[in-house]
């Protein structure tokens, strides 16, 4: 799985290598969503309202605030508040993708995997032009968002 620098809400969009028994197990992930979105009883559900794990409480309305970006699950650092969310982010799948993934009974093996691997893993498994055209964009925002950053430190 890629870096992401937001997991405490959940998982990014992620490619997946699966074995068959978690194959077997993921083809489940829409039926389980819609019923953990519509069930009053939804353990999904309850864990966003009254407590995301492995997060930490912020202000959802200041995108500055660092405290979303500390990355629980990475540290393994317990937080003194977690998170909670409205019940309208319910359909958030990322932070499914982190409940059924990780936080379920059924749990999967996942790897954190850094940039460069990932972008590695594109350029190995896929056709040579869409890999490099996938590649160069990653490079290319990369160092739009350094630039931006050190346009920043020197202001």
């Amino acid at each position: 799985m890629p870096e992401f620098n937001q997991l405490n809400a959940g998982l990014p969009d992620i490619w997946f290598y699966l074995n068959l028994s978690a194959l077997k197990n993921m083809q489940l992930i829409y039926e389980d969503y819609i019923n953990s979105l519509t069930s009053e009883k939804s353990k999904y559900k309850k864990l966003m309202i009254k407590g995301w794990p492995k997060s930490e409480c912020f202000d959802l309305r200041d995108i500055r605030d660092k405290r979303q970006f500390s990355n629980l699950i990475l540290s393994g650092k317990k937080s003194k508040r977690l998170m909670k969310y409205k019940d309208w982010e319910l359909p958030n799948i990322h932070t499914f993708y982190k409940y059924y993934l990780l936080l379920k009974k059924i749990k999967f093996e996942v790897k954190f995997i850094s940039k460069i691997d990932s972008v590695k893993s594109m350029f190995l498994f896929s056709d040579f032009l869409k890999a490099f055209i996938s590649i160069t964009s990653e490079l290319l925002k990369l160092i739009k968002l350094n630039l931006k950053f050190f346009n920043k430190m020197l202001n």
